[in-house]
């Protein structure tokens, strides 16, 4: 749940309820504290899962989960986004088979994404346009965060 990942009693903007994350990574001393418990002091890694497929409305809704979960923690806790596409590219985030770089806004947030890298799924596929492709797209708080630097 996103509400064991950040301090106790802290709301997370655009996280509803019995919001869970697809995959969250923390460091080994999250382990006695459990699935149950609140691991906001050790968590390292959140992480959305999107087909290419989902409907640009969902996509932006992990982005800003994303971005509110950062927003929210006091770690030093990573967000991505992985889109798994299926016999097609995403226009959004890959052209002529390659990433497109770059600082990328979030809609209605202060902060961005830059997708990090885009992997086409096997090198059988010759067509760029119709290959599988997995893309990781990560969030930041601010154009100021260290992503412009990488």
């Amino acid at each position: 749940m996103y509400g064991n990942l950040v301090p106790s009693d802290t709301k997370i903007d655009g996280v509803t309820g019995q919001s869970r994350a697809d995959l969250v990574i923390c460091d080994q001393y999250a382990a006695p504290v459990g699935r149950q418990g609140n691991v906001a002091d050790h968590v390292k890694f959140v992480f959305e899962v999107k087909r290419g497929s989902a409907t640009e409305k969902d996509i932006n809704t992990d982005l800003a989960r994303l971005h509110g979960f950062l927003s929210a923690t006091h770690t030093q806790a990573r967000a991505f986004l992985f889109v798994v596409c299926e016999g097609r590219s995403h226009p959004r985030f890959i052209k002529n088979g390659k990433s497109i770089l770059g600082v990328h806004e979030l809609p209605g947030k202060q902060g961005h994404f830059r997708v990090r890298r885009t992997v086409k799924a096997a090198a059988s596929f010759s067509g760029k346009e119709t290959a599988h492709y997995v893309c990781l797209i990560e969030v930041f708080l601010h154009q100021t965060d260290k992503a412009l630097a990488i």
